[in-house]
Parts: C-alpha cells; sequence; structure tokens
C-alpha cells in the first residue's frame, strides 16, 4: 500500500493500528476521537533556527552579539475520509474545532514523555469537496522547546538542584516557600537572583511564586484565605522573573523553614 492509499478509516481506529507520530492536541488523540482522521507523517519536530546578532568593526566578518533560537513550525499531514458529505462535513468541522486554541499543550505518541506548546497556524485539505482527502495542519511554536514531566525538590531552608539533564539555564514553574517566624523581610536567592519581600509576614505563611505567570501569592493556613503579595516585592532588589535554574543551582532563604522547586526540563 502506497503512504497515501487509504484503508477504511470510517470503520474506526479500533481497527487500526495508531501512527508512531499519532498526536494527542488539547487533550485531544485526534486517530483515536475522530472516526475517518489519520496521521500520516510530521515535519519539523526535529529542527531549530538560531538567528545571529552581530556588528560590523573595523576588522574581516562581523562582530558577534548575540544569538537566539527562533520559534518553530511542526507540518501535520494526516488523511481524512468519510462515506457522505454530511458526514466528512461533521469530521472536518470537529478536526477544526479541536485545533483550535493559544498556546496549547500537545505531545507524540513516539513521545509520551514530553510535551510541547503551539498554536494551529493553519489547516490545508489538500483535495477540499472529496470525500477521501489528505491535508496539512500547522503548528507554530512560538516556544521552541519540549518539554518533559514536572520535576519537584524540597528541602528545609536550601536546596541544591542535581540534575544532569538540565543542559539548558532555564526558568522553573514554581517555587513555595513556607515563612519560618514572624519577620518584615523576606529574602530568596536562586543561584545569583533574588527575590526581596518588605512587610508583614507571619509564620506559617506559604509563599508561591509562579514564574510563568510573574505572581507572588500568600497562603495563609489559619484561615485558608489567600491573597496576591506583588506589592510587597522590593523592585530594586529583586530580579526573580528573571531567574534561570541549571545543574547545581542552589535556591536558599534563611526566613524559611521549607522550599520545595517545581520545573520541567526543556529539550530542543
Amino acid at each position: 500500500m502506497s503512504l497515501y492509499e487509504f484503508t477504511d478509516l470510517t470503520v474506526g481506529t479500533s481497527a487500526l493500528s495508531l501512527p508512531s507520530e499519532s498526536i494527542t492536541f488539547n487533550g485531544h488523540k485526534l486517530d483515536s476521537e475522530l472516526v475517518g482522521y489519520q496521521t500520516l507523517n510530521v515535519e519539523g519536530r526535529s529542527n531549530f533556527t538560531r538567528s545571529v546578532s552581530t556588528a560590523t568593526g573595523l576588522f574581516d566578518g562581523d562582530l558577534f552579539l548575540s544569538s537566539r533560537i527562533e520559534s518553530n513550525k511542526i507540518n501535520v499531514k494526516y488523511m481524512v475520509a468519510a462515506k457522505t458529505n454530511s458526514d466528512f462535513n461533521v469530521l472536518n468541522d470537529s478536526l477544526n474545532n479541536y485545533l483550535q486554541g493559544n498556546e496549547v499543550a500537545f505531545k507524540f505518541a513516539d513521545e509520551p514523555d514530553y510535551t510541547r506548546y503551539g498554536t494551529v497556524t493553519s489547516n490545508v485539505l489538500d483535495n477540499p469537496g472529496r470525500l477521501s482527502t489528505t491535508g496539512v495542519f500547522e503548528i507554530t511554536m512560538s516556544d521552541p522547546y519540549k518539554y518533559g514531566a514536572t520535576k519537584n525538590l524540597s528541602g528545609m531552608n536550601a536546596i541544591t538542584i542535581s540534575d544532569k539533564t538540565l543542559s539548558y539555564a532555564q526558568g522553573f514553574d514554581t517555587i513555595v516557600l513556607t515563612n519560618s517566624a514572624d519577620v518584615s523581610k523576606i529574602l530568596l536567592t536562586v543561584g545569583s537572583y533574588t527575590l526581596t519581600l518588605t512587610g508583614s509576614f507571619e509564620a506559617g505563611n506559604i509563599y508561591t511564586i509562579d514564574y510563568k505567570a510573574k505572581t507572588i501569592t500568600e497562603l495563609k493556613p489559619s484561615t485558608n484565605v489567600k491573597r496576591l503579595v506583588n506589592s510587597t516585592i522590593d523592585i530594586n532588589n529583586s530580579d526573580i522573573f528573571e531567574a534561570k535554574i541549571k545543574n547545581g543551582t542552589k535556591i536558599a532563604s534563611t526566613q524559611a523553614s521549607s522550599i520545595s522547586l517545581s520545573y520541567k526540563v526543556k529539550v530542543l
């Protein structure tokens, strides 16, 4: 059978083995949930492009200034088939509906431990109007990395990351700190980065630093009341939302009775 020759996809995917690059997009397993749909192949998963900024000097060549990994695009080639126009329209509408959303989590069957995030920027049928056709949808990954499962590390007033898979300096998901005493200042360091909170902080209160949302919340266990405390950040002595972690990074606070870190390792 040639690559694009149809088996009877309308009998349901239970009669077919799922392709190795079967995609789960926004929680929907397309090959399993859409009768008449089958992933054929995927392009761009392993690609990356690095842009380089330079300046022209007095000597030959250019002066290197910086570089950055650019966004990536993944193209998913698929087949769709139905027995009637009505069934095909339902299938196509369902596929388009499943592909909605911004910065949506998705993964492939042969990489179950890694999650990517992206937005479908196009979906095109090769032969519209037919009851069986191939098509391609394009996913734009503004963040070009894929992420492993969440890892957690905890300790008392200091923890040190020991994870050789952290090959890239990267952000974290959350840091949770439990305050050990009534204080007017909380100081947390993440490697060379710092968070300073000033105000009134009670013993036993729990502070959660959300790196992506750029928020710090306080939970008072005695009343179970949670509030945002970004206003207590000493902005002249804090750069916590620029912090990067890697293997060997130490996270510490003398005001803490416990510290916990959550992060996902990113890989190109």
